[in-house]
């Protein structure tokens, strides 16, 4: 194998390990934030719900239900796109070309 293209691969597998690792910290800061009633993370996460039809649907039906081990998971989910979304907001402020 070319060492050139097998230490341009180590590189992008860095930066890809890199990021995940920058997003699990992002999460756990956005439900810190989210703890500490933080108005614009509460904000962002039940816009979340609102934009995404379904997810919504499947709020009201798991509440409805009883269901609240799946709205954990949905809480999950809208804190992961919510620092998903603050993460790639900070990569633009940093590198516009991004």
């Amino acid at each position: 194998m070319n060492p050139f293209l097998a230490a341009d691969n180590q590189k992008h597998l860095d930066n890809l390990a890199a990021c995940d690792y920058a997003l699990e910290e992002e999460i756990k800061s956005v439900k810190a934030d989210a703890e500490n009633e933080d108005e614009n993370v509460i904000y962002a996460i039940n816009q979340y719900h609102i934009d995404n039809g379904e997810e919504l649907e499947l709020h009201d039906l798991a509440y409805g239900s009883g269901a609240f081990d799946k709205l954990i998971e949905q809480r999950d989910r809208a804190i992961a796109y919510v620092a998903k979304q603050r993460l790639e907001k900070r990569m633009n402020d940093f590198d516009p070309d991004y």
